[in-house]
């Protein structure tokens, strides 16, 4: 009897858990353009299959490959933006970037960040870089608009 009332209980919280990820918010990636030269702007946007909660939905991207030599040439944050009220650069102990926290506003189904690639006069060659939206609380990534890749250009 107590195995199989263990058995049920642990199907039950099974159900529930699959429920929950089912009725979470799908978060979509994308990004633009796909070449950014220096001195311009790329345009990241997070498309929501529901309008966020009351207190809003903080989603964590991972740099998951990073050709930049000299990091630190994009301001992530920049006016022009909407639906956001928070990012945050997540970096490693070594200083370098490990990914973005960003936090969405209350009831929105869409947001949008601008981020500034800042000219350093410094011939780079192409930087690329490939970003990767990771599942988190309250939401889950929509496997098919989770992974966004660009290249920063030398600015001529």
């Amino acid at each position: 009897m107590k195995k199989s009332r263990a058995l049920v209980s642990s199907l039950a919280m099974f159900a529930a858990a699959t429920v929950a990820a089912q009725d979470a918010v799908v978060v979509s990636l994308s990004s633009q353009p796909l070449d950014v030269e220096e001195g311009s702007q790329l345009v990241w946007t997070f498309a929501l299959s529901q309008p966020t909660p009351a207190a809003g939905l903080s989603v964590l991207i991972e740099l998951t490959d990073d050709g930049d030599p000299i990091p630190g040439d994009i301001d992530y944050n920049v006016d022009g933006g909407r639906g956001l009220t928070q990012v945050e650069v997540l970096k490693r102990a070594d200083g370098s970037i490990e990914g973005l926290q960003v936090s969405i506003a209350a009831g929105v189904d869409e947001a949008v960040m601008i981020s500034q690639i800042v000219e350093d006069e410094v011939q780079e060659g192409p930087e690329p870089a490939t970003w990767t939206l990771l599942n988190g609380e309250g939401y889950r990534a929509d496997p098919a608009a989770s992974v966004i890749s660009y290249r920063l250009l030398d600015a001529e």
